[in-house]
């Protein structure tokens, strides 16, 4: 799946579950991440693509930023590598 349509799914996901100011949000990381990565697989993102990612992303902000953009990030895998593993 690519990560842009990882993107969409996940948003359907949270449209229904979460308020305003979260989807907010997500929408800017997960836009950013779709900028650079959004045509590649999920599966060929590795933990070295995030990192580096998050480190140019979140350069110059504070600490709790940082921490909340690497959940936001940490959230979405986790989201659709468990949707994934129940839809095989």
């Amino acid at each position: 799946m690519q990560v842009s349509k990882a993107k969409d799914c996940y948003f359907e996901y949270h449209k229904m579950n979460s308020k305003k100011n979260t989807l907010r949000t997500y929408e800017l990381i997960l836009s950013k991440f779709c900028e650079q990565y959004g045509e590649r697989e999920v599966e060929s993102i590795t933990t070295e693509t995030i990192l580096v990612f998050l480190t140019e992303f979140t350069e110059g902000n504070k600490q709790s930023t940082k921490r909340l953009r690497y959940s936001l990030l940490s959230g979405f895998f986790n989201f659709i590598k468990n949707s994934l593993d129940k839809t095989i």
